[in-house]
């Protein structure tokens, strides 16, 4: 996995700089410099590590897909439809579990739920 340690090397630039240019806060960095950095960091295929991002903010901030930087083995999605469904499989390789999702995409791994059966049983335990 390549670090911000790695691309400051190859660029002959501090973590900080690196860290600044990666993280939008290049106020003290030239353009050009920046550039390089982002240049080097796609070519050298830098994902940002979210779990040391958010040690250091202290929060996580996880509302969209951000797996591969969380380099997670697999992943449980819940009621979901076609585009979300295809977006995501396509974005990702590694293995996926979606719940009560309402798709036709083939090749999906879908666990279905019995919204009316979950009701009757619901139902009885109060009655």
């Amino acid at each position: 996995m390549v670090t911000l340690k790695d691309i400051a090397e190859r660029a002959g630039v501090s973590m900080m700089t690196v860290s600044r240019v990666m993280n939008g806060k290049e106020g003290k960095v030239s353009e050009k410099t920046a550039e390089r950095i982002r240049t080097l960091a796609d070519e050298m295929g830098y994902i940002p590590n979210s779990s040391a991002r958010s040690l250091a903010a202290r929060s996580s901030q996880i509302i969209t897909f951000r797996l591969r930087s969380w380099n997670a083995e697999g992943a449980i999605f819940l009621g979901l439809f076609d585009e979300e469904v295809q977006q995501i499989q396509n974005s990702n390789r590694i293995p996926l579990i979606f719940i009560d999702s309402y798709s036709n995409v083939r090749q999906l791994i879908n666990i279905g739920i019995d919204d009316y059966k979950g009701g009757q049983l619901a139902a009885n335990y109060f009655f």
